[in-house]
């Protein structure tokens, strides 16, 4: 069954009285001292150790992956065996690092934006800066805007490596983020006087903005202009190298143009008089809301792209949360928003045919113990099924809609190829909509 905005079961997100003042940067209970196991494996597993790439153009998880176990709740030998298992696939630095190289000047380190060099020299560079600062939120704060325009490069994974970092208050992994988004920058060409324009104030409209750029003419001719295989008028755009096609369409001033245009008619419920961080964490929920609806609701059921989007989105908001100018926020918003939309079309757009919302008696069928108990025991140590399990727990606890979240989070644990219990699906009470 399609499913609108509009028919959205109980999807809180779309209701103007919620309130955001409880939410703070990160989950209290979460935002653990640098003493814990987690960071102690953070750092004796960091890419120190292993490089941030692996098999010539996969990102290093392993980080993520820890984080997203500590915030489930996962003993510390639990956490410990899936860091050793990750990292038997992960590369040394062998012949990328030079420690004798001096510190990056700002003006050479500009240099080396999007070229995928350097990397190692990139963290040196971020860690001078942190030492002139107080925190590594404080180096977010000043770097993270530079950034985020380009974030799209390496498939978002620079930006969720340094919300990963930032959620558990990692200094190591917030370097490791702020290089990688450096190293891989793909930045959209728009100014930063257009990116950074106020965003429209009203109810929200996302979702119904999505479903008409999917169905745009332009974006049509664009894909046409850019790839003449794309014949299918539902433009399925086969997504056998996503970077490459990330790429393609970043750089096309018309498919940006485009993009453009449907996020600056996108509004959000805020009032402008808020404190910022009200501002930023409302702004944080309503996207990572938006990226868990368009997982749920895909016709490719469990769409690795858009749980990784799903990933990225509350990573994001990790960042964002920690940005008081709300100009650089508009900017950051914007920036997400087109490379979010870019990667639902380098994907190949997939129809939204399913419900967001599992049937009662699925959503009844597990309980949140049960569902987190899955990703952290599951054999396969399937990373992303972890980390998507970990963001829906996370907004469970912190004003998300119930049923949209344990929907995601079982779709991810039971209808998961990837995942050992995959099989299970076979005993559920649900009809699949193909």
């Amino acid at each position: 069954m399609y499913l609108t905005a509009r028919t959205l079961l109980n999807y809180r997100v779309l209701q103007p009285k919620r309130t955001y003042v409880t939410t703070t940067k990160t989950p209290a209970i979460n935002r653990v001292a640098m003493d814990s196991a987690a960071n102690r494996l953070l750092n004796s597993h960091s890419t120190e150790r292993y490089f941030i790439e692996y098999g010539g153009f996969r990102s290093n998880h392993l980080a993520h992956g820890v984080v997203a176990l500590h915030r489930l709740g996962a003993t510390e030998e639990r956490i410990r065996e899936f860091a050793d298992h990750y990292s038997r696939r992960l590369e040394k630095p062998t012949g990328k690092t030079d420690v004798e190289a001096p510190i990056m000047s700002r003006q050479e380190s500009a240099g080396y934006i999007g070229t995928e060099s350097e990397y190692y020299r990139l963290v040196k560079f971020y860690g001078s800066l942190l030492d002139d600062l107080s925190s590594p939120d404080d180096l977010i704060k000043q770097e993270a805007p530079r950034l985020v325009k380009g974030m799209s490069g390496a498939l978002l994974h620079g930006i969720i490596q340094l919300g990963y970092g930032q959620s558990i208050g990692n200094s190591r992994v917030v370097l490791e983020g702020l290089a990688y988004l450096h190293y891989s920058n793909i930045p959209i060409n728009l100014s930063d006087e257009v990116m950074s324009a106020p965003l429209l104030r009203g109810e929200y409209n996302l979702l119904p903005e999505f479903e008409k750029l999917r169905i745009n003419p332009e974006v049509h001719k664009v894909f046409r202009s850019v790839d003449s295989s794309v014949t299918d008028p539902e433009f399925y755009w086969p997504a056998d190298n996503l970077r490459r096609n990330l790429q393609i369409l970043l750089s096309t001033t018309e498919f940006v143009t485009v993009l453009l245009e449907a996020v600056n008619v996108v509004s959000f419920p805020y009032n402008s008089d808020s404190p910022v961080l009200e501002i930023a964490c409302l702004l944080s929920d309503l996207i990572t809301d938006t990226a868990t609806h368009l997982y749920n609701t895909s016709a490719h059921i469990n769409d690795f792209v858009l749980l990784h989007t799903v990933t990225a989105a509350w990573s994001f908001g990790q960042i964002l949360r920690t940005i008081t100018d709300l100009k650089q926020i508009n900017l950051m918003v914007r920036s997400f928003l087109i490379s979010l939309v870019a990667m639902y079309f380098a994907e190949g757009a997939p129809q939204p045919t399913r419900d967001a919302v599992l049937p009662a008696e699925v959503l009844q069928s597990k309980t949140w113990s049960e569902i987190r108990e899955l990703a952290i025991s599951d054999p396969s140590h399937d990373v992303h099924t972890i980390k998507l399990v970990q963001v829906c727990w996370d907004r469970f606890n912190n004003g998300g809609s119930p049923e949209l979240y344990k929907s995601a989070a079982l779709n991810a644990t039971l209808y998961n190829p990837n995942n050992f219990y995959f099989h299970m699906r076979q005993d559920l009470p649900i009809e699949e909509n193909n």
